[in-house]
């Protein structure tokens, strides 16, 4: 009963965090912002995001519990967006310092409820405050100025920019598996839902090599190009090896309810494809972000949603997701999609007009 209150509020939360924080880790990355203009911006995403979720079916308006979702959402927004930037300028152990206790105070929470037997929203409330009392300092150290100055526009306008980037694939892929679910029969279903569950980590392997990037002080932007690749491929590899042996010799860990053989061909033809995908996304992203100009990164934003938008409306006009007859089309389609994001964004990376020298507006 615990664990699924926790659950409710968490991913609530999370859903709030992430519209809460919108991009804005990359805009004071690339920007001086004073503390006050970041907070209004956390605070007024937060409460906007929240009210939306409201008014949705079956949502908790319990008082307790909306103010434990928009205090947790707010500070944790926070301490996420300064946790990036810290990384960023190339602080490890501040930023490992601030993953630990970020860790640390979300597992305080359930056993702080069951010890206590207090309301979750409350152990949540307290989880958060705790937080923010061992961060503060860590987070607010005094330091000097390396980019102009921002203001609440550039908030907004950087903030959006990587929000659209960072966020239209993983959308892309969670329509992927809705889709999956509603028009594969069960056998398939079963099998593809499984396939892409271990088949994720990829992308966390990816995430990982581009928060190194960001991270490296190095000024050779090729070298960090090059290095990051080749990191990538090899954990790539390691890890699709891993997979294989997995899948070839521990059948037994497998569920019952999957069809072994539908399962393997499905892996191997999904593994295969996002595994090109993460070892060029990544890294095209990390330089994007770490050395190419802020007007790159708002015109990458804005042909990717032009682009989206196309796409979605001409995938519902002829109905396209209801044609898709088994996982190789579907797969295809979602690889069309991201791939042709991906050749959008490296186009206007190397175009003649956008300068990738300076990092600047």
């Amino acid at each position: 009963m615990l664990y699924n209150e926790f659950n409710k509020i968490y991913y609530t939360a999370s859903l709030v965090i992430l519209f809460g924080s919108f991009g804005f880790y990359i805009s004071i990355s690339l920007l001086n912002f004073t503390k006050l203009v970041v907070l209004l911006g956390v605070v007024l995403n937060t409460i906007i995001t929240f009210f939306i979720l409201y008014f949705t079916p079956g949502f908790n308006k319990d008082f307790i519990f909306a103010t434990a979702v928009i205090i947790y959402s707010i500070i944790y927004s926070l301490i996420g967006i300064y946790s990036f930037k810290i990384l960023f300028d190339g602080d490890y152990i501040r930023s490992s310092l601030l993953m630990f206790l970020t860790a640390f105070t979300n597992i305080l929470i359930i056993p702080l409820a069951a010890i206590s037997r207090i309301n979750i929203s409350i152990s949540i409330i307290i989880s958060a405050t705790t937080a923010l009392l061992l961060t503060y300092r860590i987070i607010f150290v005094k330091e000097q100025n390396k980019h102009k100055n921002g203001n609440f526009k550039d908030l907004y306008v950087i903030g959006l920019s990587a929000f659209i980037i960072n966020n239209i694939v993983p959308f892309a892929l969670i329509a992927n598996k809705y889709i999956a679910n509603q028009y594969f029969d069960i056998i398939t279903a079963n099998a593809y839902t499984f396939a892409w569950g271990i088949t994720a980590p990829i992308f966390y392997i990816g995430v990982l090599v581009e928060k190194m990037m960001y991270s490296f002080k190095e000024n050779s932007k090729t070298k960090i190009l090059k290095n990051s690749f080749l990191l990538l491929t090899i954990m790539i590899l390691i890890y699709n090896a891993a997979l294989i042996a997995a899948i070839n010799y521990f059948t037994f860990l497998l569920p019952k309810s999957i069809d072994l053989n539908l399962f393997r061909k499905i892996i191997y033809f999904m593994t295969s494809g996002y595994s090109i995908y993460v070892l060029f996304h990544f890294p095209v992203n990390g330089y994007l972000f770490k050395f190419s100009k802020i007007v790159t990164q708002e015109k990458v934003a804005l042909w990717f949603f032009v682009f989206t938008i196309i796409s979605g409306s001409v995938l519902y006009l002829i109905k396209g997701y209801s044609l898709i007859l088994g996982y190789q089309q579907l797969l295809i389609a979602v690889w069309f999609f991201i791939f042709s994001l991906l050749g959008i964004k490296i186009f206007l990376m190397l175009s003649k007009r956008n300068n990738l020298s300076d990092l600047g507006g």
